[in-house]
């Protein structure tokens, strides 16, 4: 389970563009309190010769022994834990508890997951990449090791070989938004303008209100000579709301610049 919030990595598109890479965000879970026409109906008091017929249970029935809690599930919980902890400021604390769990259980991989997140908020590139040594070895076809370590590449400059590494068999768009998500930003950092507009083509397809995604779809565009479909592209990303306003001010110069 993701932290609430990671830092954008900026990298360089032919020197003087940039994409903002985001960290995908877990959706809360909300409460709606029902209308009044789901409310069930008010039933009857039940007579006291009711009541003492429904007390007259066998016992047997009111001993149960509770669920054993399964291995995912623990590591699941002391994942959640983490973050409840980093949120709260005990990054250090969070990061101590998470080692000993994974000392103990090597195969937790959403508590390792959550320890290389951590690690790579606080800057711990090392520790954070001995984390993923130590996942592949495990589980090397896992995706969200992928992602991980193609947000070390990307930091480091190493787009192409983060190309390599998501391009492997990706799932598909549907079962991993944050994946294709990525694997654009490497297509454009690593100057494969075709591959970098068609994945940023499928991700606006099926979310339109995300500004990052038309600006790389712009870039991409704008690199391959399509200008008058990069100006609208930009035009598009300036419409909405959560574009940067870095990307948004870059937009702007290229849209003037291209003067359509």
């Amino acid at each position: 389970m993701p932290p609430a919030e990671e830092p954008a990595s900026v990298v360089q598109v032919n020197g003087n563009a940039a994409l903002e890479v985001a960290v995908a965000h877990s959706p809360g879970l909300s409460q709606q309190e029902p209308s009044p026409a789901e409310m069930p109906d008010p039933q009857p008091e039940p007579s006291p010769a009711t009541r003492v017929a429904e007390q007259t249970v066998d016992a047997t029935n009111l001993i149960r022994s509770p669920r054993a809690m399964s291995f995912a599930e623990h590591d699941q919980l002391q994942a959640q834990d983490a973050l409840r902890l980093a949120s709260s400021g005990q990054t250090d604390q969070a990061m101590r508890e998470l080692s000993e769990f994974l000392s103990a259980n090597p195969s937790a991989h959403q508590s390792r997951e959550m320890s290389i997140k951590l690690a790579l908020q606080r800057g711990d590139t090392v520790m954070a990449q001995s984390l993923l040594d130590s996942g592949f070895a495990l589980e090397p076809n896992r995706a969200a090791y992928r992602k991980l370590q193609a947000r070390i590449l990307l930091g480091s400059g190493q787009a192409a070989r983060a190309v390599t590494l998501l391009s492997n068999r990706p799932p598909s768009v549907l079962e991993d938004i944050e994946y294709h998500d990525l694997l654009a930003t490497a297509y454009l950092s690593s100057q494969d303008y075709e591959s970098a507009a068609s994945t940023y083509e499928a991700l606006v397809q099926r979310n339109r209100s995300e500004a990052r995604w038309w600006y790389g779809l712009a870039s991409a565009w704008d690199a391959l000579g399509r200008t008058p479909d990069a100006a609208a592209a930009y035009e598009q990303a300036m419409k909405l709301p959560s574009l940067s306003a870095s990307l948004r001010q870059r937009s702007q110069q290229r849209v003037a610049e291209i003067g359509l």
